[in-house]
């Protein structure tokens, strides 16, 4: 305790100094608790199915290296490939930099070929693909933030520097066998790359192929 005053001193002297580094140390904690969720990603939707016929393919370098989007079209004329998502994240904080959310941007038209064990019915999917804003939400966060059906939901990120606007048209109904209870939020990624400019690359790719190939 006796070196609380000393602190306190020096901390009140450069008081731009302070606050961009206790801003600075903020900011790193919350990339790297987004980053972590993202990369156990892979492991939850393939938990508990050891016979699974999806594939992820991400940047040798890791999670952090994005790869082109050009991939998605020559992986999906190969042999046996039957579906072919890619995926972006956004690493955003609902209210308060606590409450720290990830989207998960990926293309509507293969959702419920990649993933029938969310229970996605037609008409969802068709809903989901007609609005260009649409988000489909895990029942955990439903639950956790009090969200309903039709709400609109903004979530804010210091990286990339923009917000998410999306209104939940409906949720993501994972069984105990594949993807647990879904904390996670779908957007469109034509959307999302709007918001960040479309550079053409994706974070992973999700690749789903016949079964006697597995």
């Amino acid at each position: 305790m006796k070196y609380v005053p000393f602190i306190l001193l020096n901390l009140s002297r450069n008081a731009r100094r302070s606050v961009l580094t206790l801003v600075a140390i903020a900011l790193s904690l919350f990339l790297f608790s987004a980053l972590a969720s993202v990369a156990t990603v892979p492991e939850i939707v393939l938990r508990g199915n050891g016979q699974s016929t999806r594939l992820v393919c991400h940047n040798a370098a890791g999670l952090a290296y994005m790869l082109p989007q050009s991939y998605v079209r020559k992986i999906a004329v190969l042999p046996h490939v039957r579906a072919v998502q890619a995926w972006e994240f956004f690493a955003g904080s609902y209210r308060s930099p606590k409450d720290d959310v990830t989207a998960y941007a990926m293309d509507p038209e293969t959702l419920r070929e990649m993933w029938p064990e969310w229970g996605i019915s037609p008409t969802l999917a068709e809903k989901f693909a007609g609005l260009r804003t649409a988000a489909l939400v895990g029942p955990a966060l439903m639950e956790k933030y009090h969200w309903q059906i039709g709400q609109t939901i903004t979530l804010r990120s210091a990286w990339p520097l923009t917000n998410l606007s999306f209104q939940i048209v409906g949720m993501l109904h994972g069984d105990r066998t594949s993807t647990g209870t879904l904390n996670m939020i779908v957007v469109q990624r034509d959307y999302y790359e709007s918001l960040i400019g479309s550079p053409g690359l994706v974070s992973i790719l999700w690749v789903r192929v016949d079964e006697q190939k597995c």
